[in-house]
């Protein structure tokens, strides 16, 4: 992304959209490997991920009124934030107290047991917003997700990876397929770039 804003000199929305192209190929060679493993929680993902779409629609129509300059404010802005959060984070703890009767219950194929009571409702409100961001910076949400799911929602750390790129994968699709019908996604580059993110997993 950064290499599209400032050597190539694209418009935000042809950055957002081109970039996002990638973000989903990655998303989905992911959320493959993953479902594979066992390790999605698919009736959280299905809901975090139906909220995700109008906030991915709502922010391809604002990277129509963003200048360049406002647009790398705010990447720069959320790496500050993120880089702070990965330089102060400590491990998440999860309750694993046997009186407490818990929602969720997934076993992988590995043979790996996570019992956990998600706060769905929360997740939701989360993935419009995380829908939002993505779309509108051509990222993807799991740097915003994961630590959300982690920390704040009571997911599991193998869980809340894996899940977060299945909903990753159906924001960041529906995000390509508004900037693609808003003339935003360059195609070249979208595929160079896609088909190199899948090779990432």
């Amino acid at each position: 992304m950064p290499m599209f804003l400032l050597v190539f000199h694209c418009t935000p929305a042809q950055v957002a959209g081109t970039s996002l192209v990638a973000v989903f190929f990655n998303a989905l060679s992911g959320t493959i490997s993953y479902l594979r493993q066992k390790r999605v929680d698919i009736k959280s993902g299905i809901r975090f991920m139906l909220a995700t779409i109008p906030g991915a629609f709502l922010g391809t129509w604002l990277t129509r009124y963003i200048s360049s300059s406002v647009f790398g404010i705010i990447f720069a802005f959320l790496l500050i934030i993120m880089a702070t959060y990965i330089f102060l984070r400590k491990e998440p703890h999860i309750k694993n107290d046997v009186t407490i009767n818990h929602t969720r219950a997934i076993t992988d194929v590995h043979g790996h047991h996570f019992e956990y009571s998600p706060k769905v409702c929360w997740g939701i409100t989360l993935s419009f917003l995380v829908g939002v961001l993505s779309s509108l910076l051509g990222i993807g949400g799991g740097i915003i997700h994961v630590p959300a799911m982690l920390y704040l929602l009571g997911f599991p750390v193998h869980i809340a990876t894996a899940t977060s790129h299945f909903v990753l994968a159906g924001s960041s699709f529906f995000g390509s397929i508004s900037h693609f019908t808003a003339g935003d996604v360059l195609i070249l580059s979208a595929i160079i770039v896609g088909g190199a993110a899948i090779l990432g997993p």
